[in-house]
């Protein structure tokens, strides 16, 4: 349970982080491309990949950091840093496969579930 508040916590905060950040962004942005979301998920696979990086180097019992740092605010901030780590761990533990395929099904399946989802939820409520 006290793992689960630290992930609440942390998420809580990085939601209103991502917010405000992509907001700030968007107001700034003079093109039609969406900048907010981008720089948002470039900023949180950089922190999470310097987060990944000290937790792994600093092997203490810091379970709860990790869950409020990681899962909790770059989590909430962008999953897209969660897909990034796990991409990294394939590539560290020599398995190109599987960071491939793992590529390759959460941007087409992802992709195709959003196109999906919006035909059938357009489907129901229009």
């Amino acid at each position: 349970m006290k793992q689960l508040i630290f992930i609440a916590i942390g998420g809580s905060i990085g939601a209103i982080l991502r917010y405000i950040l992509s907001t700030f962004i968007n107001k700034l942005n003079l093109s039609s491309f969406i900048l907010g979301t981008l720089m948002v998920n470039v900023i949180g696979c950089f922190l999470a990949g310097i987060t990944f990086a000290y937790f792994e180097k600093n092997i203490m019992n810091v379970k709860h950091l990790e869950l409020f740092f990681i899962t909790g605010i770059l989590g909430a901030f962008t999953t897209f840093s969660a897909y990034g780590i796990e991409c990294a761990k394939y590539i560290e533990a020599g398995n190109i496969n599987h960071m491939i395929l793992n590529i390759l099904v959460t941007n087409i399946l992802g992709l195709a579930m959003v196109f999906l989802g919006i035909y059938i939820g357009k489907s129901i409520w229009s």
